[in-house]
């Protein structure tokens, strides 16, 4: 193990100045390997720099006030859809027109490719950067970017249908950026979808029964396009790794997604292999070496409930070979080479819980933790909800839809009153002394986590019954219900730094 350790630390050196690797981890669970049959969604996005995140919850009919680039949209979506689908996407013209769907949006000004959606039919977008070999993109009127993401989340009914506009966007405009893998789920079923450097994608279904982890590079392997219940592709997608001469099947054998279109420096980066190996061994049957050809996916050792995927996105490498902070006393773990998969750079975290079985206002709901997984609490946001509180934007919907380009320089310098900058200091308190706190924090926090799940079949249980009755009462309980929940996850870090060692 120790000399597999020194040959990937090897590598690593070699290519920390030129992949992109340290940037977001996701975890889909499908719903026959959840302890109550829904879907499960984990992500921490991860960002270097000053940032901030917003939360907005609206209704995309405000998409006729979207800059030109996002107008473009509509216009790929005039034609009906020629990508390989066992359906078409029903109510054209709703998406073209622009629809009314209610989605919850995690916002990063400025950013590219760092935001977060669950939409009110519980389909959830969220997304890895991954390197591709690409180097001759094609690319139509500049390509397309955040909109992709944008599109998938505020028009999608389905996880099939958003992928489905995903891919007219992909093959009309091009993707700008090297590569990344989107996960799309919604209470039924759970999917990753890779995009190459312009014009090419594949998507793979997760099985019921099984789970996933992704880091930053390409896991998909096998490809299977007659299979469209499972898999969906550009059609030309073999055909155009053999062109470049990136395939040659005498010498390759069977056609692997990750390995051929992969970037070469993502797949070998150790801070991808261990933030797998790590996941993988956390929540898989049976431990696996560290390495870089783990499978696709796998079958958990036991059912798994939010719980098990939080714990995973506060992983720091504790108990193995690539944690050399002695119980935190050499430094704090959000210091270690390679990172782990609780970052430096964590913007935030969420365990999106998707239940088809109930109301989608009360079944869908997004576990959060701003910034730091590991020393703040999971909140519970259910897409029910009429309105974000007070405090968890820097600017209002209209203006964030209009100029999500424009990302103010220093968000939180001028002590803006904004509930994820709270979260950001105390992190950095935190960082500071590490060893000394974690102790009572986890304790704190763990504590009211567990109350919280505790807490949420008996209040979901009269939230359904009162949306028998009456819908709008309903969304008063689970805004009032997530506001307090929300507030008192804000007011837990309150005291903790009062003797004035920091």
């Amino acid at each position: 193990m120790k000399q597999l350790l020194l040959s990937l630390l090897t590598v690593f050196l070699f290519f920390q100045g030129v992949s992109q690797a340290q940037n977001c981890f996701s975890i889909i669970a499908g719903k026959g390997a959840t302890v109550d049959g829904s879907v499960l969604v984990a992500h921490n996005e991860d960002d270097f720099g000053d940032m901030i995140v917003n939360w907005y919850i609206a209704n995309s009919k405000e998409g006729d006030k979207r800059n030109s680039e996002q107008a473009d949209v509509a216009v790929a979506l005039e034609h009906p859809f020629a990508v390989v689908a066992p359906e078409k996407p029903e109510n054209l013209d709703r998406m073209v027109k622009g629809n009314l769907i209610k989605y919850l949006w995690l916002e990063m000004p400025g950013m590219h490719f760092s935001d977060s959606y669950m939409n009110e039919f519980g389909v959830v977008v969220c997304s890895n950067a991954c390197g591709s070999r690409e180097d001759k993109p094609e690319l139509s009127e500049g390509g397309i970017s955040w909109e992709l993401r944008n599109s998938m989340a505020t028009l999608g009914k389905s996880a099939r249908e958003a992928i489905h506009i995903g891919a007219r966007l992909i093959e009309s405009r091009g993707y700008t950026g090297s590569g990344r893998t989107y996960i799309v789920a919604d209470p039924k079923e759970a999917w990753m979808m890779s995009v190459v450097n312009g014009k090419h994608w594949v998507a793979r279904r997760l099985g019921d029964n099984e789970v996933a982890v992704i880091p930053n590079y390409y896991t998909i392997k096998e490809v299977n396009l007659k299979d469209t219940m499972n898999y969906l592709g550009s059609a030309d997608l073999i055909t155009y790794a053999k062109n470049r001469g990136w395939y040659h099947p005498d010498i390759n054998g069977k056609f692997n997604f990750r390995e051929v279109y992969g970037d070469p420096s993502n797949l070998q980066h150790l801070e991808n292999i261990g933030r797998k190996w790590a996941a993988v061994n956390l929540l898989a049957k049976e431990k696996v070496e560290m390495g870089n050809n783990f499978a696709w996916s796998f079958v958990p050792k036991k059912k798994l409930s939010p719980a098990d995927l939080m714990k995973v996105l506060s992983n720091h490498y504790e108990g193995t070979d690539l944690d050399d902070t002695e119980n935190y006393k050499l430094r704090n773990p959000h210091e270690l080479k390679p990172h782990g998969v609780c970052a430096s750079h964590n913007q935030y975290g969420f365990v999106a819980q998707l239940r088809s079985f109930m109301p989608a206002p009360i079944g869908n709901v997004m576990w959060l933790a701003p910034r730091r997984p590991c020393i703040n609490a999971f909140t519970p946001w259910y897409i029910g909800i009429t309105y974000i509180p007070e405090g968890y934007a820097s600017r209002s919907f209209e203006e964030a839809l209009n100029n999500h380009f424009e990302a103010p320089e220093k968000p939180c310098a001028d002590g803006g009153n904004y509930i994820y900058c709270d979260y950001a200091s105390f992190c950095e308190q935190m960082d500071k002394q590490y060893d000394r706190h974690i102790v009572s924090v986890r304790a704190k926090v763990e504590a009211f986590q567990k109350s919280l799940f505790e807490q949420q079949k008996a209040f979901e249980e009269k939230a359904m019954a009162v949306w028998k009755k009456d819908p709008q009462r309903a969304a008063i309980m689970l805004t009032r219900y997530t506001h307090q929940q929300s507030s008192s996850g804000v007011r837990l870090n309150a005291g903790i730094f009062e003797d004035g060692n920091q």
